[in-house]
């Protein structure tokens, strides 16, 4: 995905002028290979396409009808009602999909890459924020988790319709400005929605015990019993620190100061959120120390 766009810089350095930098896999393939093979990659770019499509739609389909349709409105239907309601819900995933596809190449406000992003950073913080903070705090429970999704999910649509309504009235670099003054704004409403949710409806005593035997499942050793069971969150907490500094790379290396300026933040909270467990390990060793002494 990056080298095509590196070696089109030296290659192709009028797409930049010319404003036709989404177009720079396209133009690389017309201009570096013969007839035959055009007409290879285009069929490969195809069947890739269809095969993710595909396996997208089946997922979505899947969890629409058993998460969805099955447990809340249906619990009694049978499976040939619930495989026809898959093939139904496939069918208009597609059509919708289908829709949206004939509106983006009729607007031509922005390309296809682009409103992918934009979209795409509606549902990132309120899909991921919980599922990173659930593995790494006993405080957040299940309606701390569903307020945060849902406040992020109303925040970000918000923004979204409020965006294509400025589109008219405003160039390329304040919109992406816009994207990512967004994407920050999200994550603060998403993770104000979680603290909310779980301060205001706190656990019962049932939740409390799975979430507790959800961490003490969640410490034990895998293969080697006498391990410390603090140290299989270790993965996670480096990965964690590892994202963030390729983010704070990535924004140090960034010519726009709003770029370089959101890059870092992030990084920082990454690279925080993983040095906390540390800490608290940490804290975790002298306290069992001290009670060993004592």
């Amino acid at each position: 995905m990056i080298l095509p766009a590196i070696f089109a810089r030296h290659l192709l350095p009028d797409l930049i002028a010319q404003h036709r930098t989404v177009d720079v896999y396209v133009m690389l393939v017309l201009k570096l290979l013969p007839a035959g093979m055009i007409g290879i990659i285009v069929a490969a770019l195809l069947s890739a396409t269809m095969a993710t499509v595909g396996s997208d739609f089946n997922a979505m389909a899947s969890v629409l009808t058993e998460d969805v349709y099955h447990r809340l409105l249906r619990p009694e239907a049978s499976d040939t009602t619930l495989v026809r309601m898959g093939r139904g819900l496939t069918l208009l995933l597609g059509a919708l999909v289908v829709g949206c596809s004939f509106w983006i190449a009729n607007t031509g406000q922005q390309s296809l890459i682009e409103l992918m992003v934009t979209v795409a950073g509606v549902f990132m913080a309120p899909s991921f924020l919980p599922l990173l903070i659930a593995l790494v705090s006993r405080k957040l429970n299940a309606r701390g988790a569903l307020t945060g999704y849902l406040a992020g999910i109303i925040s970000g649509g918000l923004m979204l319709g409020l965006r294509f309504g400025l589109a008219h009235h405003h160039t390329a670099v304040w919109l992406r400005n816009y994207d990512g003054a967004s994407i920050l704004l999200n994550t603060a409403v998403t993770a104000l929605g979680m603290w909310a949710g779980s301060v205001f409806w706190p656990s019962g005593a049932a939740e409390q015990e799975k979430i507790r035997h959800f961490f003490q499942q969640f410490d034990l050793p895998v293969t080697a019993p006498k391990a410390s069971a603090a140290t299989h969150r270790g993965p996670i907490a480096n990965t964690t620190i590892a994202v963030g500094a390729l983010l704070g790379v990535a924004g140090l290396l960034s010519t726009a100061a709003s770029a370089r300026i959101m890059d870092l933040a992030v990084a920082l909270c990454l690279i925080g959120l993983g040095a906390s467990f540390y800490l608290r390990r940490g804290r975790r060793k002298d306290t069992a120390a001290g009670a060993h002494h004592g």
